[in-house]
């Protein structure tokens, strides 16, 4: 998991920059709302990998410790992939959002509040636990 937000996003703020006035910001006005990001791999893929979860993890810890290390290139990075101009990048992308470790508090506590709200918008015909979600050897 990786990509806390509770930040401004790019497109508000390319918004903005045409004159547009943002009434409603997830990070202001609902931030029980805010989401995060997981890496989702199939039962199957998992059970002809056995070390997948691992190195998975040290890659996307080691990318994120090269960002931080690389700012500068890492948002002009961001910028071109994304499609923002690099001032937008630069406000809307933080370090912060790259957690130093797999599953941060922050992380599991935005990704129980979108479970939870697909659950109650019966989205999710069965409520679970995250841990139950978690492929083994997941959390340290």
């Amino acid at each position: 998991m990786r990509g806390v937000c509770g930040l401004v996003s790019a497109d508000q703020v390319a918004e903005e920059k045409k004159g547009h006035r943002s009434i409603d910001v997830a990070s202001r006005d609902h931030p029980d709302l805010l989401g995060t990001s997981a890496t989702v791999v199939t039962e199957k893929y998992l059970s002809a990998h056995k070390d997948i979860v691992k190195v998975w993890q040290r890659a996307e810890t080691k990318a994120a410790q090269v960002a931080k290390a690389n700012w500068q290139a890492y948002t002009a990075y961001v910028a071109k992939t994304g499609g923002y101009a690099p001032d937008i990048t630069i406000k809307t992308t933080l370090k912060e959002q790259l957690p130093d470790e797999p599953f941060p508090a922050e992380g599991l506590k935005l990704l129980e509040g979108t479970k939870t709200f697909l659950v109650h918008q019966k989205l999710v015909k069965k409520d679970y636990t995250i841990n139950s979600w978690l492929a083994p050897g997941a959390r340290p």
